[in-house]
C-alpha cells in the first residue's frame, strides 16, 4: 500500500512541476494562424514598458510564419481612451515577432484591457484579427523609503 501511495504522489508532483514560459503564454487563433503571446510580466503594471514575444504558426502547414506584418494593441475601455499599440518586428528567431506596449493606467473600475493582434503573411493576404482581455495592475510604487 505504501508503495502505491508513494508512486501516486510522485506522479502528482511530476504533473505539478515548474511551468515553462510557454505554459504562461496567451494562446489565440484566427482562421489561418495560431499565436502564442508571451509578455515580460503578466498581468503587467501600469506605466511600465512590457515586451511581448509573439510566435506565429500557419494553421494549414503548422510551420512558423516568417516576415509577416502586424500590430498588437490594447484599449482600456470600449471605444475610448487610453489605448496603446506597436507594430510587430520580426526575428531574429524563426516565426517570432517582438513588440513593446506601455499601459498608461489600469482600466477604469478594475475592468480588463481589451487586447488584440492584427496580422497577415504579406500585403496580398487578408488581415486577420484576434482579441482577448488582460488585467493591468496599478502602477508600482517606485519610491524607496528613507533608510
Amino acid at each position: 500500500m505504501r508503495k502505491a501511495v508513494f508512486a501516486a504522489s510522485v506522479v502528482v508532483l511530476a504533473a505539478c512541476g515548474p511551468q515553462t514560459p510557454r505554459d504562461l503564454a496567451v494562446k489565440q487563433a484566427t482562421q489561418s494562424y495560431r499565436f502564442e503571446i508571451l509578455a515580460d510580466s503578466l498581468p503587467p503594471h501600469a506605466n511600465e514598458d512590457i515586451h511581448y514575444q509573439i510566435t506565429v504558426i500557419d494553421r494549414g502547414s503548422n510551420q512558423p510564419v516568417q516576415n509577416g506584418e502586424g500590430q498588437i494593441y490594447g484599449q482600456g475601455s470600449a471605444g475610448g481612451r487610453p489605448y496603446t499599440y506597436d507594430g510587430l518586428t520580426y526575428g531574429p528567431e524563426v516565426g517570432i515577432y517582438h513588440a513593446k506596449l506601455r499601459f498608461a493606467i489600469p482600466a477604469e473600475g478594475g475592468a480588463p484591457w481589451m487586447m488584440g493582434i492584427r496580422f497577415h503573411r504579406d500585403s496580398l493576404s487578408p488581415l486577420e484579427v484576434t482579441n482577448w482581455s488582460q488585467q493591468v495592475l496599478p502602477e508600482r510604487d517606485n519610491i524607496k523609503p528613507p533608510s
